[in-house]
């Protein structure tokens, strides 16, 4: 019985990571995506929280540029 207990605990917290994706997705957004919006909706000063998204946007054109060349 000790052996079988030990055996069920590992695998619950891989089940309870698995399940945290979906969780943080209220907006069925992408989890990055989902976690900016957050990040906006937290921040006291609107405009710290648009300059957060327009960071992370030219971050992100960035990346798609050099992968297409």
């Amino acid at each position: 019985m000790l052996s079988s207990a030990s055996e069920q605990q590992p695998e619950a917290p891989a089940r309870e990571n698995a399940a945290k994706p979906q969780r943080l997705n209220p907006l069925g957004a992408p989890p990055k995506m989902a976690r900016r919006l957050v990040d906006r909706a937290r921040s006291k000063n609107s405009e710290v929280g648009d300059q957060r998204l327009s960071e992370a946007r030219s971050q992100k054109l960035k990346v798609n540029r050099k992968a297409r060349i």
